[in-house]
Order: C-alpha cells, then structure tokens, then sequence
C-alpha cells in the first residue's frame, strides 16, 4: 500500500514536471486579451511596454534635453511600477496602456484581414519570428507564433489599407486649406531654467522668471533679452538652446501652442516643468516646397547589444565604412554580424539634430556616408538620394492617416476585444 502511494505521488509529479515544460516551450504565458482568432499575452504586453518607454525616452530626450525625464519623474533605469507619473499612476500603467491600445488595434488589424483573406508577407513573419527570438531568449513556440503572424499580418492590412485610401487632388487640397498651419515651418530657440538648482534657491522672484523672460523676447527679441537678463553668465541657473531647422512635433504642449492658427514669428511663450522651466521662441514661416525626403540606409549599434564598450561599435563602424556603396554589401555584412539595415524616407521631424544637420547639408550627394555616435550607440548612415516632395508626401500622408483612423474607429465598433 505504502509503495502504490509513493509511485502514486511520483507519477503526479512527473506529470506536473511534464506540463511545467510544455508549458514553459509550446505554451503561452496568461492572456491579457484576445479576440476570435488572436490573442496577446503577458509577456507579449511586457515587451511592448518596453517600447513604448523607450520611444518615450528617445523622442522627450532629443526634444528637452534630459531635463525633461527628470522634471516628469522618470528613470528609464528604475522599475517603472515604482515611479508615479507625471500623467497620474504609475509610470508602468502609463507605457501599459499606450502599449495596449496599440495592441489592440493590431487584433483587430488581424481579424480585418482574416475576413478580407489577407496574407502575412512570408518574409515578413520569418523576420519579426528572429527579431522576438532574439529579444525574448525564453519565449514560448506559441507565443513566438502568435506575435510574429499579428506584427505580419496587422501590417500586410494597413499596407492593403494605405493602397486603397490614396487621396484625390481636390482631397489634398481640401486637407491642405483646413489645416495650413500644422503645414507651417517653426524654427526655435529656448532658454532652460533649472529652477531647482543652488543658484535658483537664491533668488526670490525664480518662479516668476520665465514669464519675464518670454515678455521680454516679445518686447524686444530673443538675442537683446539674453543681454538683459545677463543669460551667458549665469550657466549655474540657465541653459541656452538653439535649434535651427524644421520642427513638426504637434502633439507636445510646445508644439499645440506653436502650430496654433493665431501663432506668428516672435511670439514666446514659458512653460513650467517639475524643477524646469523652459522659454520657447518662435520663427514660422511657410512651408519650403523645395525640401525633399531623403533615403538613407541605417544601421544603428548598442552597446548593449554589441559588446561591452563603445570601441566594439568602433571597431563594427569602420568595417561599414570602408565598405562599396551597395545595399547588397551592407546586408550581408550586416546578416553576417547580426544586425538590421533599415532602409528610411528621412523625415526631418523623426531625425536627431546631428544626422537632420548632416543629410541636409548641400554639400552632401546620394552614396555619401557617415557615423553618428549618440551616448553608448553608433549609426552608420549612407545617404541614397532624394525620394519625392516632403510637401506632398506629408500632404498625403496626412490625409491616408486620417482615413486609417476613421477605419479603425469602425472596426472598434465592429469587432469585440475580450480582456
């Protein structure tokens, strides 16, 4: 009786070994939310979560400088569940929802193209199936399976979708007459104050500085206020900024105030921050016809992901370099030391100062290359040529987003997300 018990309690734990492992290589972690056909789960959230925060980091820091991720509270280092946001919550429940909301779109992207018999583009499925096995070494078969045919196939239905939302002239035109000052050029300087400084603790009237500044610049200009106010001097409790070229970043405070109909050239404005206080003045013109969308092939090393130090990114960096200005070279060296090509439209509002000021320079003609060291990452960068009107592409992208949107604001009424 004793040994049938004991061979009893043996077979059960073997058989809970066994599930544990099916579990851990063929089965999924818990779903989070589903619909019909697809599913997302844990795991899957997490890494998406990932990205939206270094989205975040990427895009805050190359518009403020790091003062902004310190004014908001964030350490990208830190646990995000740890650190109240500056939107309310948690860090973790800001970067979880955004990461959500876009998931769920890509389910319903899914099912869309289930019903109109779409198909993931085959190369596409095989390249995010390395691209998550990469980033998740202990990702499960299913999930692997799962996120690799709704990245593919979410995008082989936005890609049908663009196709058949190619906007008509008298569409552009229309577009183009209710929204002209979104088409608008702003060209910016700022004045950061760092309000939580030593030398700002000595001054009275800190809290009020940054609306004296702006009045001033207003009054008498940007150069003459930095004279007045003696800006230079002071580098304990200021950090002048300027930044010279195009800027189309309307969905910041900064950029809603400076794209607004009534916004004219001169006009300033000071916005406060936890600690920070940042004065902005503008210069709008109209929009350039001449600019142009410049093709690039990327290539871009971390640290991280590479080696331990950035002479390992060197070492990558001038093997590119001295590499024939062929795709075909770059691919392979880049499918032989594991890396991604990224082939680019450059638009100037997605690129960092350095590289908008490099591919923009005139000096510079298609197969021209160069090297972008931005902390502990290296971007390799070989200038293809121009790919049509900056004008007309923003034009129509504008108008194709904005039919996507109205589809997708329809198939969230159509189609149920469980979860």
């Amino acid at each position: 009786m004793k040994k049938r018990l004991i061979t009893a309690v043996i077979i059960c734990l073997c058989a809970v070994l066994i599930w544990l492992l099916v579990r851990t290589f063929f089965g999924g972690s818990k779903v989070v939310f589903y619909t019909d056909n697809y599913e997302i789960t844990e795991k899957i959230l997490d890494y998406y979560i990932d990205v939206e925060k270094n989205e975040y980091v990427e895009k805050y820091k190359r518009e403020y400088g790091s003062y902004f991720l310190e004014a908001a509270g964030l350490d990208p280092e830190k646990s995000l569940k740890k650190q109240e946001s500056c939107y309310g919550g948690t860090w973790y429940d800001y970067f979880k929802d955004l990461a959500a909301e876009k998931l769920k779109d890509k389910l319903l992207y899914c099912e869309a193209a289930k019903k109109s018999d779409i198909k993931p583009d085959k190369t596409q499925l095989d390249g995010y199936a390395k691209k998550f096995k990469r980033l998740f070494k202990d990702i499960s078969k299913s999930d692997l399976s799962n996120i690799s045919e709704i990245e593919a196939l979410s995008q082989a239905y936005i890609s049908d979708l663009t196709d058949s939302c190619a906007p008509s002239k008298a569409e552009k035109e229309d577009y183009y007459e209710k929204n002209k000052s979104a088409f608008d050029c702003v060209d910016y300087s700022r004045i950061v104050i760092d309000t939580g400084s030593d030398a700002a603790k000595d001054k009275t009237e800190i809290a009020s500085l940054g609306k004296k500044l702006a009045a001033s610049i207003k009054k008498v200009g940007f150069e003459k206020t930095l004279e007045i106010f003696n800006v230079e001097a002071k580098s304990g409790l200021f950090e002048v900024k300027y930044e010279i070229g195009y800027m189309y970043e309307i969905e910041t405070q900064f950029g809603s105030w400076a794209f607004s109909d009534d916004r004219k050239s001169g006009d300033a404005v000071c916005f406060s921050g936890r600690g920070i206080d940042t004065v902005y003045c503008i210069k709008k013109t109209a929009y350039p016809a001449d600019y142009t969308i410049r093709k690039i092939e990327k290539i871009t090393l971390a640290a991280d992901s590479i080696g331990d130090s950035i002479n390992d990114l060197y070492e990558i960096s001038d093997k590119l370099t001295g590499s024939k200005n062929t795709t075909g070279n770059l691919l392979s060296y880049a499918d032989e030391a594991g890396l991604t090509v990224e082939t680019v439209d450059a638009l100037k509002e997605n690129l960092s100062y350095n590289l908008m000021t490099w591919l923009y320079d005139k000096e510079h003609k298609p197969g021209d290359k160069t090297v972008l060291e931005d902390g502990y990452s290296i971007s390799f960068v070989r200038y293809c040529g121009e790919s049509g009107s900056y004008f007309e592409n923003r034009l129509t992208d504008a108008v194709v987003r904005l039919k996507i949107d109205d589809r997708t604001k329809q198939l969230r009424k159509e189609i149920k997300i469980n979860g």
